[in-house]
């Protein structure tokens, strides 16, 4: 059982490096528009974040004043 495991996963090793050294070969892949997009969300994503700490930031001040009160 454990003779046919290592086998299977050394045939699988050698097939994906196989695979590997032949997709090097291949023309890469134009990423510049995904990364442009990734970049012209960072501004409005900081934002949102700014806006949700912010109300956490809020709720828990409430808290801390309700409780000292």
């Amino acid at each position: 059982m454990k003779r046919n495991l290592k086998l299977s996963l050394v045939a699988a090793a050698v097939l994906a490096g196989a695979a590997g050294v032949a997709n090097a070969t291949a023309t890469p892949i134009d990423v510049t528009s995904v990364t442009d997009q990734i970049a012209a969300m960072a501004t409005p994503v900081a934002a949102i974040g700014a806006a949700v700490l912010l109300v956490l930031v809020g709720i828990k001040t409430y808290k801390l004043v309700r409780r000292a009160l």
